[in-house]
């Protein structure tokens, strides 16, 4: 349907009362108005509001997002809603962001990162590099060090 993205709210409400397993991202890709909001602070809200009514409901989520502003958000609902830690953990793409992972995982809750596999992660990779030449810095950089971080 025309409302794929914008249903999200309605689809985390109902994974929620199944108390299922959700990886909640907030996405990179450009979508039309009518299937995905396009402002950044609506986004933003949006992603905290699902969040929250799948953490209150009882799913187990997969926070994955590299935005700080999130995290932080997501670190104040967690403490706020006493989420035990076996009911989450924080997800980012290896190569992204290293000081934000050592802060999420030095206040102890568990992260997960992720790498491109499978037949299409060079395409993948090359992609999000473009989107983030960051990410490409960071792989150099750990390539010449001799290993990745995780």
């Amino acid at each position: 349907s025309s409302d794929l993205l914008r249903r999200t709210l309605a689809d985390t409400a109902a994974i929620a009362a199944e108390r299922g397993n959700v990886r909640l991202c907030k996405g990179i890709y450009l979508e039309p108005r009518p299937i995905a909001y396009q402002e950044r602070d609506i986004i933003r809200n949006a992603y905290v509001h699902a969040l929250h009514v799948l953490l209150a409901g009882g799913a187990y989520v997969g926070v994955a997002t590299h935005d700080e502003w999130l995290v932080c958000e997501a670190l104040g609902m967690l403490h706020s809603l006493g989420v035990p830690p076996d009911r989450y953990e924080f997800q980012m793409l290896l190569g992204v962001d290293p000081e934000l992972r050592r802060i999420i995982t030095g206040a102890g809750h568990k992260l997960r990162v992720y790498v491109p596999f499978g037949s299409h992660w060079y395409p993948y990779s090359v992609r999000r590099c473009r989107e983030n030449p960051s990410i490409a810095k960071a792989g150099i950089e750990s390539f010449f060090r001799g290993r990745m971080e995780a």
